[in-house]
């Protein structure tokens, strides 16, 4: 090779050579602004910088050319950023769209979450709670997702205390429920809820559920918790939640009972199944004999229920029309708990001897002299007919004006004291009373006369209309047939009649005179048609030992027993206030006659049921049937007094004419 040849080669690869050593230069063209802006939201996106990734990515939404993914993840970071920096309007705008592009997101509870929390910041409570409560009944999205917007608004309503609303979620959620697994995920939710709760909280709540619901879900894991609640903070109270516990166990609606079996096994092993013996103080011979042995008889078919239910009880009856009977009772010593007794003479007796510091008597008397003290009442008191009846035509009807007309004897003077009192409490006025010789029916007519301030029996036109609404007469049935008729005989048949439980005793619905006691309130203990579930309970023992139909005396016998046992086994060493203490709060009470409370002094107060005699009998009141009646007679006797003042002008015309010719 020649020499020039090699040196043209030689020079060509260290050509090579360097400019493959040489530095590269760059081909890459500048970052476009929309993906400069892009990156630069991201990265503050990722520093959790939600002030200026709200700004960027909200520049983003409306000014880049974005391709469907990058645009739904703009809007998505746009709506949190706006979330985190509480700049709900933006959120509400950016969450729109970005359901818009991506509709599948409503599927997730996630979003809906942060829409309501935008609508409930931007506008109301009321608008939020609407929007959880279309979304729970709404069966186009998923169960799971209902779920969770269930119990957000019921832990929404639980903070506002407004239990009710709360526990209707539930309910609501639990009838939706398809498959067990989700109502026992709803139960096993709200009671871990529940648990949390301080126990002056869980015990407000409990309070405005009705006990004879208390099998249904929530209202079972309410009075569930509640117990157990008790029961931990109090050991020595399982005698009295015991029964409770165990009923619910027995007739509580748990889709799955096994874990509060479990529970309630844990607390039988370790304090023991608790027993019982209850008294009672009844005559089962002599005159009351009858009244006796049914409130016996209604005692006799609790124990055998609750026996059913695994409650050991046991119920010792000492008959007070017995020679010895007090001997008895004083021998007795299993028996710490007596009802009874039924009669003022055979509690005079007793105090006298000073049974009653020994043991525990809740009477079947209507007053007892220091309530709370000397013993409890189980009975219902003239004060509280009275204040039923005040309450109905006070808060119901809206009467302020009310009468009284009594005998002068000593129940009638003694009950008109009473409707004074309490009118008074309630705001209303005594603007009419008097009184009547009860054994002089013959000057009843005139005294009604007087009473209504009648001028004129013969010329309605001459009387005034009467400055009350209501007029309560507490007295015999037999007599108020014979009195009511006088207000009608003096062309009053506007006013409502009220009555004590006294009017309930020798009732006849086939002698009654409908047409005089249309307008008229009694109350009473005991409603035969009511559908409470041991109510039922009651008439279906009663029927299946052929023993007839129940009535108050009956119930009183059944109630009392199963509230017996609601005490729980007490000590020796009672003491009044530690009773009146428990007393006050039993509250859970499924009655069969109409409930009674005890306050803390452990005075009772019985909730009567208040009714309308009828030809069919003693029906429940009607409000509303009773104000159209009024009405209705308020307008015929203006019709009629119209009338009969155009005659009267017509007749004056006519006599002044007359004169004139003559």
């Amino acid at each position: 090779m020649k020499p020039m040849k090699l040196v043209k080669i030689s020079i060509f690869c260290l050509i090579v050579f360097l400019t493959a050593c040489a530095p590269k230069k760059s081909l890459m063209q500048p970052m476009p602004e929309d993906a400069l802006l892009i990156q630069k939201a991201d990265q503050a996106w990722e520093d959790k910088n939600f002030l200026l990734s709200q700004k960027l990515y909200a520049k983003i939404v409306t000014e880049a050319n974005l391709d469907q993914k990058t645009r739904i993840t703009a809007w998505e970071r746009l709506a949190l950023s706006a979330m985190h920096n509480n700049d709900y309007h933006q959120a509400l705008t950016a969450l729109k769209h970005w359901a818009e592009l991506m509709p599948q997101i409503k599927n997730s509870w996630h979003w809906h979450k942060l829409y309501s929390q935008a609508l409930k910041q931007t506008q109301s409570d009321s608008v939020y709670e609407e929007y959880l409560s279309r979304l729970i009944i709404n069966n186009n999205y998923p169960f799971s997702l209902r779920l969770e917007a269930g119990y957000v608004l019921a832990k929404h309503y639980f903070a506002q205390k407004n239990w009710g609303q709360a526990l209707q979620v539930y309910k609501e959620l639990h009838e939706q429920a398809k498959d067990n697994e989700s109502k026992i995920a709803l139960e096993t939710h709200l009671a871990n809820f529940l648990e949390q709760l301080a126990p002056a909280e869980l015990q407000t709540i409990k309070l405005t559920l009705d006990p004879a619901q208390k099998w249904d879900f929530p209202q079972n894991i309410v009075f569930w918790v509640y117990s157990i609640q008790k029961l931990k903070a109090d050991n020595s109270c399982w005698p009295r939640i015991w029964p409770n516990l165990n009923s619910l166990i027995q007739n509580g609606k748990f889709t799955d009972v096994e874990p509060f079996l479990a529970e309630f096994n844990f607390w039988e092993k370790k304090l023991g199944k608790p027993s019982q013996t209850i008294g009672l103080t009844l005559p089962l011979s002599g005159p009351y004999a009858t009244i006796g042995w049914k409130i016996l008889r209604g005692a006799s078919l609790a124990q055998w229920a609750l026996l059913q239910d695994g409650v050991q009880i046991k119920i010792k009856t000492i008959n007070t029309d017995a020679p010895d009977w007090q001997n008895i009772l004083h021998n007795e010593s299993e028996a710490l708990i007596f009802g009874g007794p039924l009669l003022k003479k055979n509690w005079e007796e007793l105090t006298k001897l000073g049974e009653n510091e020994r043991k525990l008597f809740f009477t079947f008397l209507p007053t007892i002299e220091q309530e709370g003290q000397a013993g409890w009442r189980f009975f219902p008191s003239p004060r509280d007919q009275v204040r039923v009846l005040i309450k109905k035509v006070i808060l119901d009807l809206n009467f302020t004006n009310l009468a009284i007309l009594y005998p002068e004897e000593n129940y009638g003077r003694k009950m008109a004291k009473i409707f004074w009192e309490e009118s008074s409490k309630l705001g209303a006025k005594i603007t009419g009373l008097k009184s009547y010789p009860p054994d002089q029916p013959t000057r009843w007519g005139k005294i009604v006369a007087s009473f209504l301030n009648i001028k004129d029996k013969n010329d309605p036109l001459q009387n005034p209309d009467p400055d009350f609404q209501a007029v309560f007469i507490p007295d015999s049935l037999s007599r108020v047939r014979a009195i009511i008729p006088q207000f009608f005989f003096y062309d009053e048949n506007r006013l409502l009649f009220l009555g004590p439980m006294l009017w309930t005793q020798g009732f006849n619905p086939k002698e009654l005179e409908v047409h005089y006691f249309s307008l008229a309130l009694v109350p009473g203990a005991w409603w035969p048609e009511n559908h409470g579930a041991k109510v039922t309970q009651l008439k279906n023992l009663l029927n299946q030992t052929v023993q007839g139909e129940p009535d108050f005396w009956v119930a009183l016998g059944f109630d009392f027993v199963r509230f017996s046992t609601m005490l729980g086994r007490l000590s020796d060493s009672w003491h009044s206030s530690k009773i009146n203490q428990i007393l006050a709060q039993i509250q859970d009470m499924d009655w069969t006659m109409a409930p009674i409370s005890w306050n803390e002094h452990g005075q009772a107060s019985q909730d009567l049921f208040v009714f309308q005699p009828s030809s069919s009998g003693l029906i429940p009141a009607n409000i509303t049937s009773i104000e159209a009646k009024i009405e209705f007679r308020t307008e015929r006797r203006a019709q009629r007094l119209e009338k009969l003042r155009l005659e009267q002008n017509s007749t004056v015309q006519t006599l002044d004419s007359e004169q004139l010719v003559q």
